[in-house]
């Protein structure tokens, strides 16, 4: 009894601390126990900030991994590049998995149309206004950030016929988004997209085909439709070596910085996950 009243304490304790960041008590409460087994929602994995509205909820939420409290932060304004506006809206027709930890931004699209598969892994960011619809699958790998305003979407919507062949192509194509990796804002990321693990992209690029056999991990692509741009490329996540960086530019911003190799950069990207 006492481990109940004390874990209720520190519960209400963190709503109140929560209420400046614009948590909505009611849609978390709803989205829990609305999809998740009683066992999971009873813990409140998931947290949701600002306003947010249904479309279809016939589908399912999975949660695969272990289950903590507010593991999932829905609508929360953490990059700052507006004001905190917009309507987070959720369509669950089909499947949407989250793999772990995951933070998803104010005003975004998250839908899943029925018998489609929607994965979002561990430490992924999704960041303002992004539009990700699945109609077959659409998986993102682990550490993997999606910048503010981007699309995400595995088909056309619409059949095209040839009317001279009269061939009609499929609509859906499968989109594999790697691990690691950083998409820039306001790019598209369109059906049969497969990006290798650890790819920059630059943004408003368009992202149409399989870039595995031509694009190296650790490189930048972009342009409209993107293309390899540089390789031997990583974004640096380690702190006290971002802070040296911060502290070597202000002082001198036309010399160089030397930091060769690869470094596990992981860990930096999944403590960055709480707020």
């Amino acid at each position: 009894m006492k481990l109940l009243v004390n874990r209720m304490l520190r519960f209400v304790l963190s709503v109140i601390a929560n209420i400046k960041l614009g948590i909505n008590i009611y849609k978390t409460i709803y989205i829990n126990f609305r999809f998740l087994p009683f066992k999971q929602a009873c813990k409140l994995p998931i947290w949701v900030y600002g306003k947010m509205k249904f479309g279809y909820k016939s589908g399912s939420i999975i949660i695969d991994a272990p289950v903590s409290r507010k593991m999932i932060v829905i609508g929360i304004n953490r990059d700052r590049f507006m004001a905190p506006q917009g309507t987070f809206f959720i369509d669950v027709a089909g499947k949407i998995i989250f793999k772990g930890s995951i933070i998803l931004g104010r005003g975004c699209t998250l839908a899943c149309q029925q018998n489609a598969v929607l994965i979002l892994g561990k430490a992924v960011r999704i960041s303002s206004f992004v539009k990700i619809r699945a109609y077959k699958r659409i998986e993102v790998g682990n550490f993997t950030a999606v910048t503010s305003e981007c699309q995400i979407f595995d088909t056309n919507f619409h059949y095209m016929r040839n009317i001279k062949t009269g061939k009609v192509d499929p609509i859906s194509k499968d989109v594999f988004i790697g691990e690691c990796c950083w998409i820039g804002n306001r790019t598209n990321i369109m059906k049969g997209t497969v990006l290798p693990d650890n790819t920059i992209v630059s943004s408003n690029s368009l992202l149409n085909k399989d870039y595995t056999s031509t694009v190296p991990s650790y490189s930048i692509i972009g342009g409209m439709p993107a293309r390899l741009l540089k390789t031997n490329m990583a974004r640096v996540y380690h702190w006290e070596i971002y802070a040296e960086l911060e502290s070597h530019f202000s002082a001198s911003e036309d010399s160089y910085f030397t930091y060769i190799g690869v470094e596990d950069e992981t860990p930096y990207i999944e403590k960055s996950m709480f707020i």
